[in-house]
This record gives C-alpha cells, structure tokens and sequence, in this order.
C-alpha cells in the first residue's frame, strides 16, 4: 500500500496541475456538494437570507497614527447551526468555537468575538517592528495581513449537519494560504461524529484502497502500474478527518501541501457508500 500510495501522490503533482480545472484560485471557493453555496465573488449566496448571517467585516491599522498605515483585515460570515435542542446546538458550537479560537463558546456571535480578539491581540506585537521599519523609510507591505472565515451548513447521512469552514489566511510571504475544516455533529447531542461512528473496526486498509481508486478517478488518470518504479517523497497517503458525509457519498478533502503541491490545490475525492457497503456498519 506505502508504494501505490506514494506513486499516486507524484502522480497527483504531476498530473492535477495540468488536468484539473479546480486550481488554487478556484478550491478556495468551493463547497464540497454544493457548488451553488457560494457565488463567484466567494460570498455566501442567496440561498442564507444575509440577515441570518452571523460575521463582520473589520480593518484594524498597525498604527492608526502614521498615514497609509498597513492593516489587518478580518471578514467572518458563518451560517448559523441549529440542532434538535439547545444543549446540543450549545456543544456544537463550543467545538466550532475552540477549531477557530482555541477557546470553547456557546454562543457563535461570542466565538468570532474571542476569534477576531485573538487576531487583533497578536497583530499589535508587529508594532514595535513596524515602527522601528518605518524610521528607516522603508515599506513594509508584508504587513498587510487578511483573514477570511466562511462557515456552511449542510445536513447530510443520516441526518447528521456537517458544518464546513472555509479559512483564507495571509500573514506575510509569497502568497497566503487556504484551507478547509469539517466538523460533523449528531443533531439528537451535538457531539462531533467521526469515521469510526460509522465504519466497522478495521476499515482503514479498505478505506485508504478506495480513497486511492477515487484519486485516479479526480486526476483523470489511467492508472498507476507505469509509475510504480518511481519514488516519491511526498509522504504516505492517508484517510482525511476533513470528510463531509453527504446523502449518498462521503467527499474526503485534503488541503494544500497535505497530499500535493500548493499549486496543485485543494483535493476532492467523493466515494460513495455504495463503494463503502462492506465496512459501513
């Protein structure tokens, strides 16, 4: 399995950059199931009244003194969840919570409050160096950083909610970076469900066989055998707890750098449960 898997992640390199339409620019806007969940300009569509979005939109200047100042900019726009009652609602999103801040919250509009705290809070440690760069007349534009959080919720198998968060990150550098977290809830308690909830003990082999079957499939491969005499550093295929547990397939996503290159962007493999029926309890 170390070496089908290495080889289908150098394929993956190889090949996605030059095949796939999905390129970076493009995952960052995309919804594993739904593709009308977000419009071109990656906002939340229609289909959440924007009067039920819970988020903000805030600039913070490193020195709110010194003209042209850079800046840090903070937009979070999270769909709210509901579940069968409120302690179990409260429990998801506590979870939600400490994924974004660290800290546990009941209460969505208190989480991006401990959230956007956190970022503010180590933004201003960058004064005294910005300040200490401006005597010297020069620019630091680095300093120009943006965080943007989208949360989507979505039910899903077995009527559990699968709530999706959409990060967009750039704190200095050649580029920023992207990246997506799951986190699927049980509506009857609000405790965050896992694979082996609902796989029978020892799936992980037959699992990681159809993940690799549905990697050819997304590269629009012809297989693998000519490439089994190559090495690859890559590092090993594995089974990602990024999984949205949609109606009839679960889609397995794996973030830039996880599984490939930057370039290659954000991976999505859907297998269905009809490929799954041998080791779904």
């Amino acid at each position: 399995m170390m070496k089908k898997c290495g080889t289908i992640l150098l394929l993956l390199t190889a090949v996605l950059c030059s095949c796939n339409p999905k390129g970076a620019d493009n995952s960052k806007n995309a919804t594993p199931g739904n593709d009308n969940v977000t419009d071109a300009s990656g906002d939340i569509a229609a289909e959440t009244s924007p009067a039920e979005i819970i988020g903000f939109c805030d600039t913070i200047p490193i020195d709110s003194y010194a003209p042209n100042s850079p800046s840090m900019k903070i937009n979070v726009a999270l769909e709210p969840l509901t579940l069968d009652n409120g302690t179990a609602t409260a429990r998801a999103i506590s979870s939600i919570s400490y994924a974004m801040s660290g800290v546990e919250s009941d209460n969505l509009s208190d989480a991006i409050e401990i959230y956007r705290n956190k970022l503010v809070s180590r933004y201003e440690e960058l004064r005294s160096d910005y300040i200490n760069i401006r005597a010297n007349n020069e620019e630091p534009f680095w300093l120009n950083h943006h965080y943007n959080v989208k949360g989507v919720c979505r039910k899903g198998y077995r009527g559990y909610n699968n709530y999706i968060l959409e990060y967009d990150e750039y704190e200095g550098g050649a580029h920023g970076y992207y990246y997506t977290a799951v986190h699927t809830f049980d509506p009857t308690d609000g405790h965050e469900v896992t694979l082996d909830e609902i796989m029978k003990e020892g799936y992980e082999e037959e699992l990681l066989d159809a993940i690799a079957a549905g990697l050819i499939r997304y590269s629009k491969a012809n297989g693998i055998t000519e490439l089994d005499r190559l090495q690859s550093d890559t590092g090993e295929l594995f089974i990602s707890k990024n999984a949205v547990l949609n109606d009839s397939c679960i889609t397995f996503i794996y973030n830039p750098y996880e599984i490939a290159s930057y370039a290659t962007g954000r991976i999505e493999v859907d297998i269905t449960y009809e490929e799954l029926k041998h080791i779904l309890k």
